[in-house]
């Protein structure tokens, strides 16, 4: 047996993963929970981890791949060569392994963005400012130190509008 990454026509991963699973393919395809805003409404939905992919297990090497490529939904089988591109064993059961409730949490914000570190603010009202992080607040909100009119001021910053500074 082995895992393989199967590529999708744009937005169509839950297309493949049907049509695959009705030819009898054990198909994965790690999620993620977005926030989705619309309306004045906030929702959470589940986005795939990797747009464009899903991962078969193939328990033998199949030649060409016809039936995976004919797949509605499927655009075609990632491959080195003639070869079908195989993924490193436990690659497959570690993303298993961190999946809460079917979707994979991101890390905390701590580890992602530590206090003190320098980050630079890429939207929103103060996009371009340079900032350093003083903690982590609720609902994906970094709290952050930023120099404004000659004084320092702490503020709450969306986690999507930051990244560190080089």
């Amino acid at each position: 047996m082995m895992w393989v990454a199967v590529s999708t026509q744009p937005n169509r991963e839950m297309m493949a993963i049907d049509n695959l699973r009705r030819q009898g393919y054990e198909v994965y395809c790690p999620m993620l929970a977005r926030e989705r805003r619309h309306a004045r409404r906030v929702e959470q939905v589940k986005r795939p981890l990797f747009p464009g992919y899903v991962f078969v297990c193939l328990k033998e090497l199949v030649q060409g791949g016809y039936s995976i490529h004919s797949t509605y939904g499927v655009k075609n089988l990632v491959k080195f060569g003639d070869r079908p591109a195989r993924l490193a064993d436990g690659f497959i059961s570690a993303l298993r392994a961190r999946e809460v409730d079917g979707v994979i949490p991101p890390p905390p914000m701590e580890e992602v963005l530590p206090q003190g570190s320098r980050v630079l603010i890429k939207d929103g009202a103060f996009k371009d400012l340079m900032a350093t992080v003083v903690g982590c607040g609720a609902h994906d909100r970094v709290i952050v130190l930023m120099d404004l009119l000659k004084r320092s001021v702490k503020t709450g910053v969306s986690a999507h509008y930051l990244e560190h500074a080089s």
